[in-house]
């Protein structure tokens, strides 16, 4: 974006660099700045991609152009490659998905199957009729929500405590 904006105001570029820091580098007694960076002349793969470029701002400028927004349902995109800056809006304003139980909070539940069972309109704990696609870890986080209750193992809690070996150590004052 930087090339397009200085090429279209008249700035003659000629070479675009990626610099990053090396994570083979080891520092001795002197900082060597040389070793530290690593620098890539991208100049060829800036310039090839500027028709794209140019493309996107006419597609921006139509999407901002429009009466309603558009038209996009949740999903990966939220999420990857970054978390969209319209997240909260999309997922909290519009959907009420951050502030209650729901298929989004399932702990270990993958990506895939969130978004497949919110596909069909499996959202909220409320709408699982079938937990057996589930494992017995997730079972009992959506039933402890769905029932309102606190589930502690004590029997689970009392092993690990026995496997642990405690000791202390005392300082006479």
């Amino acid at each position: 974006m930087q090339y397009y904006v200085l090429s279209n105001l008249g700035y003659s570029v000629d070479r675009v660099n990626l610099i990053y820091i090396n994570k083979n580098y080891i520092r001795e007694d002197e900082l060597n700045l040389d070793e530290l960076f690593i620098v890539d002349d991208i100049t060829q793969q800036v310039a090839s991609k500027q028709r794209q470029v140019e493309q996107n701002l006419i597609d921006f400028e139509q999407i901002l152009a429009l009466e309603e927004e558009p038209n996009i349902d949740i999903g990966k995109q939220c999420h990857h490659p970054y978390k969209c800056d319209a997240y909260t809006y999309c997922w909290d304003k519009q959907r009420n998905l951050c502030h209650h139980e729901n298929i989004f909070n399932i702990a270990r539940l993958d990506q895939d199957k969130k978004f497949s069972l919110y596909k069909q309109n499996i959202i909220n704990f409320s709408d699982i009729k079938d937990l057996s696609i589930f494992n017995v870890q997730q079972q009992i986080q959506i039933k402890a929500c769905l029932n309102q209750e606190i589930i502690i193992n004590k029997d689970k809690i009392k092993a690990f405590f026995s496997d642990v070996k405690l000791s202390y150590v005392s300082f006479g004052l």
